[in-house]
C-alpha cells in the first residue's frame, strides 16, 4: 500500500481529534475527500479560467502553455486523479524546478526536466500527426504513443501515480518518509494502468511540481479528491 498525500491529511487530523479527546473518527476521511488536495495555481502569465476551489481549469479562451500544481512533498506517494470534463487535448506530467522557471508558454514535457502524458486526436482522417497521444520526456519525440481508441475522453479519469523509490517494502506505507529523492511517474485510465513498463518514467530526480498544458484548444480539467484506485492495481502495477 502507498502512503500518499491523502493518508498524511488524514493522520494529522486524527491526530488532532485525539488530543482534543473528540470522537469523531468519520471525520478524517470525510475532509479529505470534500476538501482539495490538490489545486491548480493562478498565473496571471497563462490566463485560464480558474473555479472550484481552483480544481477546475478551463482553457476556454484557447490558449498555450502551463498550468502549475503543487510542489510535490517528497516524503509521501502522489495520486493526482484529473477527469477531463470537456474537449480532448491537453498535457499532464511532472517537472523540476530548472523545467517551472522557464517562461509559462512553453510544451513542459518537450523541454529538459519535464516529463509527461499527450492527449490528442487526430482531426483529420489518414492524416499522421506531428505529436501523437502518448509519453514525453525531456524531448518533442514520442517515446511511446498510445493507440487512438485508448486515449482519454470526456469524463475519463487520468491518475497520474508518482511513488518515491529506495524505500524498502515495510517502509511504504507506515509513515512520512523520503526515499532517495527519485520517483516513478505512471498513468492510469479510470484506475486501470496505461500500457507497461514503456508507458511510464523511471528514477525522475526530485523535486517536481504537476502540470497540466493546454495547446490552443479549449479543454476543461477537474482535480478529484476522491476517485479510489484499488491496491491490488497500484501494487501490480510496481511489480510488472
Amino acid at each position: 500500500m502507498l502512503y500518499t498525500r491523502s493518508h498524511l491529511i488524514r493522520d494529522a487530523i486524527k491526530e488532532v481529534l485525539e488530543i482534543m479527546n473528540l470522537q469523531a473518527s468519520y471525520l478524517p476521511n470525510l475532509l479529505v475527500e470534500l476538501l482539495p488536495v490538490y489545486s491548480w495555481s493562478d498565473n496571471n502569465k497563462l490566463d485560464v479560467s480558474l473555479s472550484h476551489n481552483n480544481t477546475i481549469s478551463s482553457n476556454d479562451r484557447g490558449l498555450f502553455g502551463v498550468v502549475a500544481g503543487p510542489e510535490l512533498d517528497p516524503n509521501t506517494d502522489h495520486i493526482i486523479s484529473v477527469r477531463l470534463l470537456n474537449g480532448i487535448e491537453f498535457g499532464i506530467g511532472v517537472a523540476t524546478r530548472e523545467n517551472m522557471s522557464k517562461e509559462a508558454k512553453r510544451d513542459f514535457m518537450c523541454q529538459k526536466g519535464g516529463w509527461g502524458y499527450y492527449n490528442y486526436k487526430t482531426k483529420h482522417q489518414g492524416t499522421r500527426p506531428k505529436y501523437p497521444a502518448g509519453w514525453y520526456s525531456e524531448e518533442h519525440e514520442c517515446i511511446s504513443q498510445l493507440p487512438e481508441k485508448d486515449i482519454i475522453h470526456t469524463n475519463d479519469v487520468i491518475s497520474v501515480v508518482i511513488t518515491r523509490e529506495g524505500l524498502k517494502c515495510k517502509d511504504v506505507s507506515l509513515r512520512p518518509r523520503k526515499g532517495n529523492g527519485q520517483f516513478t511517474i505512471r498513468y492510469f485510465k479510470n484506475g486501470k494502468l496505461m500500457g507497461r513498463k514503456a508507458n511510464q518514467f523511471g528514477s525522475i530526480q526530485g523535486p517536481l511540481r504537476i502540470c497540466l498544458n493546454y495547446y490552443f484548444m479549449a479543454s476543461t480539467l477537474q482535480l478529484l479528491s476522491d476517485f479510489k484506485i484499488s491496491n491490488k492495481d497500484l501494487m501490480e502495477g510496481l511489480r510488472e
